[in-house]
C-alpha cells in the first residue's frame, strides 16, 4: 500500500522544479504548495486507513504502523522540496550526506525500538527517523535561501507537468507490480 500511495507523493512537483527552465520564487513556492497538500492529503488517507487495515489483516498494530507512515508522508515535503531544488543545483554530495544522515537514523532507531519490543511499529518509526533526519540536516546544516510560504493559487502548471509525470509512474508500478 505505501509503495502504491508513493506515486502519488509530489505529484512530480519535484521533477517540475528540476526541470524547469527558470523557476521564479511563486513557481518554487507553488511546487512546494503542491508537495505539501498532496503529502498531507496522503498522510491523512493512510492514517484513516489504519483501522480498516488493521481489520483486513486481523493485526491490530498494523493501525499504529499506517498512523506513523501516515505522519511520515504529511512531512515528507519538508524533505523532498529542498532536496529537489539540490538536484537542480547538482549538489548530489550534499543530497547524499541528507540521505546517509537519514539511513543511520532511520537504522538506529529500527533496532532500538525492535529491541525495545515495539514490534513492527519500529519500521515505521525508523522510515519517519529516516525522514526528521534528512530535514534536520537541510533546515540546520544546508540552509538553503528557499521560499517557504506555500502558494496555493495558480497550481494548473505544476500540477499539469505533474500529473503526466505521475500516470507514467503510476502505469509502471502497476505493470511491475500486478504479476
Amino acid at each position: 500500500l505505501t509503495a502504491f500511495v508513493a506515486v502519488f507523493r509530489d505529484f512530480g512537483a519535484g521533477q517540475y522544479l528540476i526541470r524547469h527552465p527558470d523557476p521564479t520564487p511563486s513557481g518554487m513556492r507553488r511546487t512546494f504548495a503542491v508537495q505539501l497538500g498532496i503529502g498531507v492529503l496522503l498522510g491523512a488517507l493512510m492514517a484513516a486507513a489504519g483501522g480498516a487495515i488493521a481489520g483486513f489483516y486481523g493485526e491490530p498494530r498494523m493501525q499504529m504502523v499506517c498512523w506513523v507512515l501516515g505522519a511520515n508522508f504529511a512531512v515528507t515535503p519538508v524533505l523532498a522540496y529542498p532536496v529537489a531544488w539540490l538536484s537542480r543545483q547538482m549538489q548530489f554530495g550534499t543530497i547524499a550526506w541528507c540521505r546517509v544522515s537519514g539511513a543511520l537514523a532511520g537504522g538506529a532507531a529500527s533496532v532500538g525500538l525492535v529491541l525495545g519490543g515495539f514490534g513492527p511499529v519500529a519500521l515505521a518509526w525508523g522510515n519517519f527517523a529516516t525522514t526528521a533526519a534528512g530535514i534536520v540536516v537541510i533546515l540546520l546544516f544546508v540552509r538553503l535561501p528557499l521560499p517557504w510560504r506555500p502558494l496555493w493559487t495558480g497550481l494548473r502548471e505544476v500540477v499539469s507537468f505533474g500529473g503526466v509525470l505521475t500516470a507514467a509512474s503510476l502505469l509502471h508500478t502497476l505493470r511491475t507490480g500486478l504479476p
